[in-house]
């Protein structure tokens, strides 16, 4: 084997080596985009307290709407229980 293959064989980068930068500038380009995109939206999204206050009891409302429905449910699943217990 000549001496000069072997130095040719060595400087040859690996194809795995040579993807490994490109790979993380995309993944770091990926990272800053998604982080500037999250901190854009939770920045346009501020809202004052008296709206919170208001958005809240409108979800407290919604849930105990549903009350109802909830226990009909809790009723149903624990009547098939209990058919199975007796048998």
């Amino acid at each position: 084997m000549p001496p000069n293959s072997r130095k040719l064989s060595a400087m040859k980068p690996s194809p795995r080596n040579s993807r490994t930068p490109v790979l993380k500038k995309t993944i770091l380009v990926l990272l800053i985009i998604t982080q500037s995109f999250f901190q854009g939206f939770a920045q346009k999204n501020q809202i004052s307290d008296t709206e919170l206050q208001t958005l809240k009891q409108e979800v407290q409302e919604m849930i105990d709407g549903r009350a109802k429905m909830a226990q009909v449910m809790v009723d149903k699943v624990f009547s098939f229980a209990e058919l199975g217990f007796q048998e």
